[in-house]
């Protein structure tokens, strides 16, 4: 029985479907690479998710707030700008290109955050999880690599955004573990 479950986990490995998962994950991890005008906007965002993400781990008492929820709510809204600035310098804003649908969709949503984050709209749980750094930044970050590349949104990508996003809150749940508290 064991063999039987052996020999599938060993197909799934040989499978093409997860060669064009892994090509795609790499994909939208090394983009900025071969963009220097990406490397400028996702620079500060990796940055500031390692360090808030380290913060929380070295103060584990202390819980992301309402304003901290409105400012990256903001983080969202301006990252959007600065996609809809890349849209327009590009050929112009269109809705019904799916680079503006993008730029405008991530300014929808840091809109939405801050009204949500500002009014106390939603419950704190709820609110605080997707306001949070990680969460704000990863979108953020995964709007700006369709804007400024020509990678497509497809099935395919979703699967590869999520697991890298899983795997992001996998590795900063351990560290935030393992990091002592400074209290």
């Amino acid at each position: 029985m064991f063999q039987q479950y052996l020999s599938i986990f060993a197909a799934f490995l040989s499978s093409p479907e997860l060669s064009a998962l892994i090509a795609q994950i790499y994909s939208l991890v090394s983009a900025p690479l071969s963009n220097p005008d990406l490397l400028w906007a996702v620079f500060p965002l990796i940055i500031t998710t390692v360090v808030v993400e380290l913060y929380f781990g070295a103060h584990k008492e202390e819980r992301l707030g309402w304003n901290s929820a409105t400012a990256n709510g903001l983080v969202l809204v301006w990252v959007g700008v600065n996609t809809v600035r890349a849209v327009m310098d590009s050929g112009g804003f269109d809705l019904n290109l799916l680079t503006s649908q993008v730029a405008a969709a991530i300014v929808t949503v840091g809109a939405l955050l801050v009204l949500v984050s500002f009014f106390h709209i939603l419950p704190k749980d709820i609110a605080f999880f997707v306001s949070s750094a990680i969460v704000v930044h990863f979108l953020a970050y995964l709007g700006l690599i369709f804007v400024y590349t020509d990678i497509v949104f497809t099935g395919l990508t979703f699967y590869a955004a999520f697991l890298i996003f899983i795997s992001l809150v996998v590795f900063f749940s351990l560290v935030k573990k393992l990091e002592p508290d400074l209290y």
